[in-house]
């Protein structure tokens, strides 16, 4: 990593005011090598020949908890940013959600996003209540999919890991990839720099990864 004096000049000066961290910090996770894209295409009422676009995945998002009840841990889905290359080409998804992991008896979750594909208006996609194998939490493992009564259908098939705060690609180490690639979300005022999630793209987020930048991971 480079050192603060490098990487931030002036701007390693600007202290995190005690406090001033949410005491339940967002969870920072990427997409594993496993996921998968999948678009139905011509189903439902299309007249015309089905086919399956298939493609891997990456990305990240950041669970925030919001609340526990006497089954379920609930979290808010925030700042989802994936894409799918599919023959080639990409496919951009952004949006947010919620997200439920708990149970009685069996180990339970449910995943539900809104997502943007590609720029379009956001799609509904829900995995109903499912058991919880594979990895324990913060691992997900789960299949969410839409119901849109149209001729395209979307299935994604999520494998996530938690990562560093500051890893802001995603990629299972902080250096200065990420740093320049908070930067360049910063100033386009992207929602890819929304590093409390709290919807808002402002100071606090700079100086939260820069004193996530400097823990290292």
């Amino acid at each position: 990593m480079k050192p603060c004096a490098q990487m931030f000049a002036a701007a390693c000066v600007l202290a995190i005011s005690p406090g001033s961290l949410r005491a339940d910090p967002p969870i920072r996770e990427t997409l594993d090598s496993k996921s998968l894209y999948t678009a139905h295409l011509c189903v439902g009422p299309c007249d015309c020949a089905p086919q399956d676009l298939i493609g891997p995945m990456t990305g990240v998002f950041q669970l925030v908890h919001t609340s526990t009840d006497p089954l379920y841990a609930h979290y808010d889905v925030a700042n989802a940013h994936w894409t799918a290359v599919v023959k080639g080409g990409k496919v951009d998804l952004r949006g947010s959600g919620q997200y439920r992991i708990g149970g009685e008896v069996a180990r339970m979750h449910q995943l539900t996003l809104e997502l943007s594909i590609d720029g379009q208006a956001p799609v509904k996609f829900d995995s109903g209540l499912v058991a919880a194998g594979g990895r324990a939490f913060p691992h997900i493992d789960i299949v969410v999919q839409t119901k849109t009564g149209t001729c395209t259908e979307w299935r994604l098939d999520l494998f996530t890991s938690q990562v560093c705060p500051a890893d802001i690609d995603g990629n299972g180490f902080v250096n200065g990839d990420d740093y320049d690639a908070f930067m360049a979300a910063f100033v386009a005022g992207s929602s890819d720099a929304d590093f409390d999630a709290n919807g808002f793209v402002n100071g606090d987020d700079f100086d939260f990864f820069a004193a996530a930048f400097e823990s290292g991971c």
